[in-house]
């Protein structure tokens, strides 16, 4: 639509000599059709005819008719009038107002079983390490999940947000080089990253490759789970999960560790193979992205990066306890096991504020209705990341495992965190989010040097507490954030 300026306005005054028509219902007469065909090429349109006998203002239907091809050329030309807005007038004379009802917005899905089952599919490798690592008697060095996860958290956060603006756009032709370019970008950084690693930080080849290895399989899974293909990602990893629960004797059949090792990399194989099925369609095309998708892009790379780094410092630290083998895995378990929970939580609070828009008399209502569905979402998900934490310290108590409290509250807050985190993102308020991240790593470096300045070293319980103030100010910043920005109805 062409917006008049102030010296359209005064050409318009000049050239249509008449008084101004004002929209009362009594003022209409029965529709005239001797304007040359105007009113008749309304009339032919069920949708622009409802839209202009609707409107309120001349200028409305002047946007609607723009919005159905005539512009100023085509109303002198086709109709006769001096320009649009001459036209909209006349058509705003013609045609009985009618009361048209807006129909009430779509509500969202709300969250199911399936938002489980993606979880699953989320938690399930973290069992895998493991089995190569015994498998294939392998050591890596501390730095292999840090790197491979940090480099696919942020490379994958801005493949979907390309990814969902090409969506947006209908452009399905795309696919395949999203699909591929992701998973190459995967391998390619992390492996520059990781060669960077080995030869500063020390450690072998196998390092290395365990490290692309776990970027390239994130990569693949992001671009399944984004194309909803949830059941071929589950079959895909049959084999790794057979294997493993196999070679730890929890199926009938036991392999050995090696054999699950194999059926690891089987299935990382075939998940990459399966997420570029695509790849030998005729239908590829080069993206076309505008400015605004280049800048949504870096920000949730750069959202992804801080994920990502929040989680490595947890694992660095973590790594560093004592008997930190089975301490790390009991702790993690909370924040695997629920984020299927996460995402369930999210579209029921994405459902439930949609519905409450539609419904609400006035803004106290639905302000009412938001803070109730927002605390029932989050109050959700923290109860049962407290109740999996509870188990956790029993289990680590009986087992004798150091520090499994302290590891399990710092994991807990990087949960709740995530999860405020994508209720913010969920809103489009990504920008939000970053200024909480770079306010967790302020604090978390200010904390770490203090206490280096103090104790001449850092110990894990003091990285650990640390990490968990850091992230503990992220939670009331984004909860005070979350909770303004959920507010508005245009949030939704």
């Amino acid at each position: 639509m062409t917006t008049p300026g102030a010296g359209d306005q005064v050409e318009l005054d000049a050239d249509i000599d008449q008084p101004a028509i004002h929209h009362v219902e009594a003022e209409r007469p029965d529709i005239d059709r001797s304007d040359g065909g105007l009113i008749d090429w309304v009339l032919g349109d069920p949708q622009l005819a409802a839209t202009c006998s609707a409107a309120v203002d001349p200028l409305e239907i002047a946007a609607r008719l723009e919005t159905h091809g005539m512009s100023s050329q085509v109303a002198v030309d086709s109709f006769g009038y001096p320009d649009v807005f001459a036209a909209a007038n006349v058509v705003y004379a013609s045609l009985p107002f009618e009361h048209v009802e807006a129909p009430a917005p779509a509500s969202e899905p709300m969250g199911g079983p399936l938002d489980l089952m993606r979880g699953a599919l989320f938690a399930l490798p973290a069992l895998f390490f493991p089995v190569i690592v015994r498998g294939f008697s392998v050591h890596p060095h501390w730095w292999v999940l840090p790197v491979g996860l940090t480099v696919a958290w942020a490379i994958s956060q801005a493949v979907a947000a390309v990814a969902w603006a090409l969506r947006g756009q209908g452009d399905e032709r795309s696919d395949s080089l999203v699909a591929f370019g992701s998973i190459l970008i995967n391998a390619v950084v992390c492996l520059g990253c990781a060669v960077l690693a080995w030869w500063t930080l020390g450690g072998s080849e196998a390092s290395v490759v365990i490290a692309v290895g776990v970027a390239a399989y994130i990569g693949a899974a992001g671009i399944l789970l984004f194309q909803q293909a949830e059941w071929l990602l589950a079959i895909c990893m049959l084999p790794a999960a057979v294997g493993s629960l196999s070679a730890t004797g929890l199926l009938p059949v036991t392999i050995s560790h090696r054999a699950a090792a194999w059926s690891v990399v089987v299935t990382t194989g075939l998940v990459i193979a399966v997420a570029n099925r695509h790849v030998l369609s005729p239908l590829w095309r080069r993206p076309a992205l505008q400015r605004a998708v280049r800048e949504r892009t870096a920000k949730y790379f750069l959202y992804g990066l801080g994920c990502g780094l929040l989680t490595s410092v947890y694992i660095v630290f973590a790594e560093e306890t004592n008997g930190s083998g089975g301490a790390l895995i009991i702790a993690v378990s909370p924040l695997l096991l629920t984020l299927g929970l996460m995402e369930w939580q999210l579209r029921s609070f994405r459902s439930r504020a949609t519905s409450a828009l539609a419904t609400s008399p006035d803004l106290t209502h639905f302000g009412h209705q938001i803070r109730s569905a927002f605390g029932r979402s989050v109050g959700t998900y923290v109860a049962a990341l407290a109740v999996l934490s509870v188990a956790g310290v029993v289990i680590g108590h009986h087992l004798h495992a150091s520090m499994v409290p302290l590891l399990l509250a710092a994991v807990g807050a990087l949960g709740l965190s995530f999860f405020l985190a994508l209720l913010l993102g969920s809103t489009g308020r990504i920008d939000l989010v970053l200024t909480c991240w770079a306010a967790t790593f302020a604090i978390l470096s200010a904390t770490l040097a203090g206490t280096e300045v103090i104790w001449s070293h850092i110990t894990p319980w003091a990285g650990l507490t640390a990490l968990l103030v850091s992230i503990g100010a992220a939670i009331i910043i984004m909860a005070v954030l979350a909770r303004r920005v959920l507010m508005s109805p245009l949030s939704y």
